[in-house]
């Protein structure tokens, strides 16, 4: 089964019982698609390129006004890192009367996806919508906002060939 390598820095200082409900809904996407989520502890250094995921406790001034993260990535090569902007995303979950931790993980998911998928990987529907709306929103308090077959099959085939 293929596995991904996740190390999170927790910038903005969101709960401890957040931060692993979070995990534990990037844990449970995943594995709807047959790969396994490690999450690396900080003094893991024997972790073979770990994805980064900043949860960032501020919006930057260079992303959309509704970006609720972002992936940084070449357009010819995949990338490492990938930031999570919690204040949008609290703001987003009390709107949406969602838990924050729920969201939290949507979306920590959403951007691994951007750096396991080709360029350009945002679609017209699932989990990697650019923009979602209330339908999106609908399926993520639901537990249902997932990759399409054909994504998963991209993250699968990206993965193994990662692994060797």
């Amino acid at each position: 089964m293929p596995s991904v390598f996740l190390y999170l820095a927790n910038e903005a200082g969101v709960s401890s019982d957040i931060v692993g409900d979070a995990r534990q809904e990037v844990i449970r996407i995943y594995a709807q698609i047959g790969v396994t989520v490690t999450w690396a502890e900080p003094a893991a250094g024997s972790l073979k390129n770990p994805l980064v995921i900043i949860i960032s406790p501020i919006t930057g001034q260079w992303v959309g006004p509704t970006s609720l993260g972002l992936a940084v990535r070449g357009a010819n090569s995949s990338g490492h890192l990938a930031y999570v902007f919690y204040d949008r995303v609290q703001r987003l979950a009390k709107k949406q009367q969602m838990s924050d931790a729920s969201l939290l993980g949507v979306v920590i998911a959403h951007e691994i996806g951007h750096l396991l998928l080709p360029y350009g990987s945002h679609s017209s529907r699932g989990l990697m919508q650019g923009e979602w709306d209330n339908r999106q929103l609908f399926f993520a308090r639901a537990r249902l906002l997932r990759f399409t077959a054909q994504q998963a099959e991209l993250i699968r085939a990206h993965l193994m060939n990662a692994q060797g």
